[in-house]
């Protein structure tokens, strides 16, 4: 009997697995009936248990097939998507770099179209650019050309008409709605800037798939509509080394099509001032009319540029933090253009502006100079430099309630004294160091009040002499040398009015029945006449004091004036001229001193009270009547005297101040 084998016939994998049987031969038994049927029946468990076994085999043989051939399929998937990855990763590489470049080029356009200058070209550290720096538009980075894909990158670039730049694709303009696209957008319009992306990018934002992932899509509208874009093989704007940088007027940047070139003005450097390590400090001015040189380039021509311009601005009259004044007067500025070499044609470098401050201007007021060459294309080059004036005191200049002091007066301040001495005006008084610092440095001063403090004052209510009061350093005495002769370098020479103030001071505290009363005067001026927090307020002036309110710095000492030093009174000429200025200005202000003339008429009421101590009594009488150091004077006759303390002297009292 013909039983059936089954066989799997191995086909490819696109074809149908096979199921065939085969005709076999049976040998025949001759044994009983029963034998024969237990025979065929255990034949036919062997036959069953035969085919299933072969079914077994058969359907592991086909998974396994079917598994081959499905990671035949899946090798190829992933190669095919590993292609389109690195297409994509290098279309999106090539569309950065293009992107960036886009920008690049706009700005340098948008910089040529301001009239902006290149102050520096830098090389990138990878070798692959180069940064460029302007000086209104700041810093351009600009990639080497590189290309792109053929078919599927575009050559984007900007091609000149009629002095406009317009965006190409491919060669050709870039239209919207049929006109083109201008870099430096239309007139009072922002600039549009095309951008590039891949599909793929698109996909991913948008969560679709509306996009061919490996293809280029442009957008001239801020995103809002996206264009498939093909080319050639793209490029990166500028051709590989497009730069070149070898001239000194100018640099040029080449377009990938090789033919188009921008070029942009190297900027000629110049600064106010010839101070080149400190060209960002401010000019320190200490005259009201200041010649400030221009350090202009070297190769400047005549014929590069048109004009030079200078405008100076402050804080005056404009709506700024710092107070501002009433009728307040402008800086102003003039330029001296420069001359140049007949041989080379040039500069010779000596162009300048000469500024000028205002009369009444203030120490720390400030100002912005600005100066602007003109070149011969229209450009402007500007250099800036603030101004900051200096104030440097001089014997005569008004000083006012602020602490500020000006050699004009400044009506909307309220004036309190004139200096009449200036320089280290705390050398010799330990005191007034320790109250108003050091004053070896700087703009230190003494001031006189405007008005006398008191007239017909008595120095002291009883006869008694001070000395030191009984204080130790840094006090000294008050008591000055009989003649010149006793202590030719002693006190009387020596600015202590404000010791001397101090040491009667602590006398009055300590001396109920002889109280140097002449201090009243002072108390009483200074609470209506309100001193600067930073001086030293109000004080009686020592001899020596008086004498330089009087005469000024002599070249020698103030016992010789008036005998072997002829008489000086220009200090206080100076003084009274100020008085009478303010006083035109301010009706009343001021009090010209109280002296004798021409020495009638002869009583003690004209003449003025100081602080220094007479050492003895009357020699006429020496029981009686202490004397002090007073000076007279008039214009002819200067002199220190010495005169009753109590009753019998009564003289002028006027403070003065140290700052």
């Amino acid at each position: 009997m013909a039983q059936s084998k089954q066989t799997l016939q191995d086909t490819p994998c696109t074809s149908h697995l096979v199921l065939q049987e085969e005709a076999t031969s049976h040998t025949s038994y001759t044994d009983s009936g029963r034998r024969r049927h237990i025979g065929r029946k255990a034949n036919n468990n062997n036959t069953y248990g035969y085919i299933m076994k072969k079914n077994l085999v058969l359907l592991l043989t086909v998974i396994a097939a079917l598994s081959g051939c499905m990671q035949n399929d899946l090798a190829e998937i992933r190669r095919e998507q590993a292609t389109l990855a690195a297409r994509i990763s290098a279309i999106e590489k090539w569309q950065a770099l293009v992107n960036d470049n886009i920008a690049g080029l706009q700005s340098i356009i948008n910089a040529q179209s301001d009239n902006d200058y290149v102050t520096s070209v830098t090389p990138l550290t990878d070798g692959s650019g180069y940064v460029i720096n302007f000086v209104k538009s700041g810093a351009v980075t600009i990639r080497n050309g590189e290309q792109g894909i053929a078919g599927a990158t575009p050559q984007i670039s900007a091609k000149e008409d009629n002095g406009i730049y317009y965006w190409t694709l491919n060669g050709d303009y870039l239209r919207v709605d049929g006109k083109r696209l201008r870099v430096t957008g239309e007139p009072g319009a922002t600039a549009p800037i095309p951008r590039l992306k891949t599909g793929s990018t698109l996909n991913s934002e948008s969560g679709g798939s509306a996009y061919e992932a490996d293809a280029t899509y442009l957008s001239v509208d801020n995103g809002a509509n996206w264009t498939k874009v093909t080319g050639p093989q793209g490029d990166a704007i500028f051709t590989t080394d497009g730069i070149d940088t070898d001239n000194d007027d100018y640099i040029e940047l080449t377009l990938a099509d090789g033919t188009t070139k921008i070029r942009l003005p190297r900027y000629k450097t110049f600064q106010i001032g010839t101070d080149t390590e400190h060209a960002n400090a401010a000019i320190s001015l200490t005259e009201l009319a200041t010649d400030i040189p221009l350090s202009l380039p070297s190769d400047l021509k005549a014929d590069s540029y048109t004009a030079i311009m200078a405008q100076i601005t402050s804080d005056r009259g404009t709506s700024t933090d710092i107070k501002t004044r009433a009728a307040a007067l402008p800086w102003t500025v003039s330029v001296e253009h420069p001359t140049f070499d007949p041989a080379t044609g040039n500069c010779k470098n000596d162009a300048k502006v000469t500024v000028t401050a205002p009369e009444d201007i203030a120490d720390g007021e400030t100002a912005m100079l600005e100066v602007s060459i003109i070149g011969a294309d229209g450009r402007k080059t500007i250099a800036t430099r603030a101004l900051k004036y200096t104030a440097i005191v001089n014997t005569g200049d008004y000083y006012y309630s602020d602490g500020t002091f000006s050699a004009s007066l400044i009506s909307s301040k309220t004036c309190i004294g004139v200096i009449f001495h200036v320089g280290d005006v705390a050398k010799d008084d330990a005191v007034l160091r320790a109250k108003i610092g050091d004053t070896s440095t700087g703009n230190h001063g003494l001031v006189v009040a405007l008005k006398d403090a008191g007239k017909g004052v008595v120095w002291q209510t009883a006869d008694a002499a001070i000395g030191d009061a009984g204080l130790s350093e840094p006090y000294v005495s008050i008591l000055i040398a009989k003649t010149k002769d006793e202590d030719p370098d002693g006190n009387l020479n020596m600015m202590l009015g404000y010791n001397n103030t101090e040491v009667i001071k602590k006398y009055n505290k300590s001396n109920n029945g002889s109280k140097a009363s002449i201090l009243q005067s002072i108390d009483t001026y200074a609470a209506s006449n309100t001193a600067p927090g930073k001086s030293s307020g109000w004080y009686l002036p020592s001899i020596k004091e008086l004498s330089l309110i009087y005469s000024g710095v002599i070249n020698g000492s103030i016992w010789d004036l008036g005998y072997d030093i002829p008489a000086n009174t220009s200090n206080k000429i100076l003084i009274e001229k100020k008085f009478s200025t303010l006083n035109t200005q301010a009706a009343g202000s001021a009090e010209n001193f109280s002296i004798r003339r021409n020495n009638a008429p002869s009583n003690n009421y004209l003449g003025y009270w100081s602080s220094s101590e007479a050492p003895e009594k009357h020699t006429a009488n020496p029981n009686q009547d202490y004397f002090n150091r007073a000076w007279y004077g008039d214009f002819l006759d200067s002199y220190i005297n010495q005169t009753y303390k109590n009753d019998d002297g009564r003289l002028c009292v006027r403070a003065i101040l140290a700052f």
